[in-house]
């Protein structure tokens, strides 16, 4: 009886380690064998990304500040950047109003351009097409407040005179320039001596000369600044009516008394 019992107590025991031993074993070999596999999909999908990036069309623009064997550095806003050349690059010359083709080669220190093309990394274009633009010129508007002296329909100019400061501009117009009397339109013709107004437009090599596109005509009319060609007749003033007493009648002769 005891030697049966010690027995199915061994077997159970046997049993027990037997099944802890193999779920161990288990955990071990199969735990391992997911990591590589997510780690994988995760890099291809970066990889595929940054390859995705690559082959989006860039456009670099600035100054050439050196040019070297295939490759340029341009200046730009964001810092210098490094435009690579291939014998696919496609060099067009804008400047004289004219597209050209021309060579890498003519690409020089100075010239501003437009480099298009495929980023490899932060600051280097793989260029397939340059484009060499002339230098952008900045066009300052002013706006010009004064009251007219005179018009000239013939040149169409306007010479406007600042009511507090003793300083004549001139005006100049075009087919261009938008005329406006407060909320309706106007013409060249309808500006009078005299009149208010506001021009904007941008300032010309000459001095003190404006080429305007807006002209509004301010309608009220100033006082005592029109010209005898222009002012109109005003009326003499009305005489005043005479208040000085009328002549006295002259007293009627009295009749002496009789003796």
């Amino acid at each position: 009886m005891k030697k049966t019992l010690f027995s199915l107590c061994f077997l159970a025991l046997t049993t027990s380690l037997f099944m802890f031993y193999s779920i161990a074993v288990f955990a071990q070999e199969s735990t391992p064998t997911t990591s590589p596999t997510v780690r994988d999909t995760l890099r291809e999908k970066v990889e595929e990304k940054l390859a995705q990036l690559a082959t989006k069309p860039r456009a670099v623009i600035g100054k050439i500040t050196d040019v070297q064997d295939g490759s340029l550095l341009v200046e730009t806003k964001n810092g210098v950047k490094q435009i690579r050349l291939s014998e696919e690059t496609v060099v067009v010359d804008t400047r004289d109003k004219q597209k050209k083709t021309t060579e890498t080669k003519n690409l020089a220190v100075g010239d501003r351009v437009v480099a298009m093309g495929t980023q490899t990394t932060k600051d280097v274009l793989e260029a397939k097409r340059i484009l060499v633009v002339g230098e952008t010129s900045k066009i300052f508007r002013r706006a010009l407040y004064g009251i007219v002296a005179t018009t000239d329909i013939k040149k169409k100019t306007i010479s406007i005179r600042h009511p507090q400061k003793d300083e004549l501009w001139i005006i100049k117009t075009d087919s261009k320039t938008k005329f406006t009397k407060g909320t309706e339109k106007a013409t060249l013709e309808d500006v009078q001596v005299g009149e208010r107004l506001v021009a904007i437009g941008t300032l010309d090599k000459e001095a003190n000369t404006l080429i305007a596109v807006l002209i509004n005509q301010v309608p009220r009319k100033v006082e005592g600044l029109s010209t005898s060609a222009t002012q109109a007749a005003s009326p003499s003033p009305s005489s005043k009516a005479s208040t000085s007493p009328s002549a006295k009648p002259s007293p009627k002769p009295t009749q002496s008394p009789t003796l």
